[in-house]
């Protein structure tokens, strides 16, 4: 008999807003993106004030994860909202996270700030730290945040990423990835920890193992899916808030990491709860990171240019013609 858990996100919350419009192509929902508010631009440390760390884990090398970033995620409203997010660089423009980091009830998002070679983001300026713009997101359009399926999305840089020993892409799994069950697996972060809720401006990491979908299941009932991949939470170890949308990485026996999962939910009853932690498998959605990340670029574009030239006719036919 499955435990009732409440399952809750792991996106920080940093204060609340309002709307902008989406559009749906084929498995893609296609969201523009506007410029972030000037007055936040270099407010990087204001925003993470409430953040803390992995639970149970320890302080990560300084770009030790070169895929790792940061999102700063600001939502529509009189006096803007911001939250924050993990993600991954997977290409020169694409930063792959979860689709509940974009996905605010009655709080659309207006921009995606990303910082890449961060460690410590209470700092004015590092070194390695690199900022980008988001220029639109592509969200599963099958995302759904009941079951926790397709919960996955991709944000479309700006500007290209130039690639250092500090910045890099990760690997990712593909769709003939085996399930890892009892492999050990490392997630990182600057999410919350557990209980206490203590800041910590730097990157944690913790290492654990992944576990059956039946134990998985057994806590969390029938949405888990052979689409989610499961991590134990004993010895209070694992995801907290803060940490969504960031890579479940394995090391292979060469050395070689490659990412399997995408941080997606933990147990409503608390991150220090021996609960387990629940991630979007990536092999089950590779075609679609393919596709979305390949053509799905051309339909952002090609949905932007549409609504450009139809807000452009609306503006012609309210205004008429000249006298």
């Amino acid at each position: 008999m499955s435990a009732e858990i409440r399952i809750v996100f792991l996106a920080v919350i940093l204060s609340s807003s309002a709307g902008l419009g989406s559009v749906v192509v084929d498995d893609y929902v296609i969201v523009h993106l506007k410029p972030p508010s000037s007055s936040r631009t270099s407010q990087l440390k204001s925003s993470i004030e409430n953040n803390g760390r992995i639970v149970g884990g320890v302080e990560a090398l300084p770009n030790e994860f070169p895929w790792q970033a940061y999102l700063q995620v600001e939502t529509v409203g009189n006096n803007g909202g911001y939250y924050s997010c993990g993600g991954s660089l997977i290409a020169d423009k694409w930063i792959l996270t979860a689709a509940h980091c974009l996905d605010i009830p009655n709080e659309p998002v207006k921009s995606v700030t990303v910082y890449l070679g961060a460690h410590n983001i209470g700092e004015t300026f590092e070194n390695n730290r690199e900022r980008y713009i988001g220029y639109s997101f592509v969200r599963h359009s099958n995302w759904n945040s009941n079951t926790m399926a397709g919960d996955i999305a991709l944000i479309n840089l700006t500007t290209t990423v130039t690639y250092s020993k500090y910045i890099r892409p990760i690997e990712l799994a593909n769709a003939n990835e085996p399930n890892h069950v009892n492999d050990l697996v490392t997630v990182a972060g600057w999410g919350l920890t557990g209980g206490n809720f203590h800041d910590s401006e730097i990157l944690h990491k913790v290492t654990v193992p992944v576990i059956p979908k039946s134990e998985c299941k057994f806590n969390y009932g029938d949405i888990i899916s052979d689409d989610i991949i499961c991590t134990s939470g004993s010895n209070n170890r694992g995801t907290c808030n803060g940490d969504s949308g960031g890579p479940l990485n394995y090391q292979g026996p060469d050395g070689a990491w490659k990412q399997i999962g995408i941080v997606s939910f933990g147990s409503g009853d608390g991150c220090q709860m021996n609960r387990p932690n629940g991630y979007t498998r990536i092999s089950s959605y590779s075609s679609w990171i393919q596709n979305a990340s390949n053509s799905g670029g051309k339909q952002i574009s090609a949905f932007l240019s549409s609504s450009l030239l139809f807000s452009i006719l609306l503006v012609i036919t309210c205004v008429g013609p000249l006298a």
